[in-house]
């Protein structure tokens, strides 16, 4: 059956794709997402999700309510970020 094989196949691209994304947002240095929730600059939107905070460069916290949960990490020294 050809729709099983593509739908297997695109559900396996989707898993690859959450996988690297999340890979990527865990190559941040430690610290650099070690933000005070009153300290966060926003880097995202209402409702953005983990993996599409990550896409952005940026770290992800949900555990503070009244801040933002995607936000611009503190850069390290040496590395730039542009936004």
């Amino acid at each position: 059956h050809q729709g099983g094989k593509k739908s297997r196949y695109c559900s396996l691209l989707l898993q690859h794709l959450i996988w690297t994304l999340l890979q990527t947002a865990k190559r941040q240095s430690p610290g650099e997402c070690d933000v005070q929730p009153k300290a966060r600059e926003n880097c995202g939107y209402a409702g953005i999700t983990e993996i599409e905070c990550s896409a952005r460069q940026c770290c992800f916290n949900s555990d503070a309510p009244d801040s933002p949960w995607c936000f611009k990490p503190v850069p390290s020294e040496g590395k730039c970020f542009s936004y």
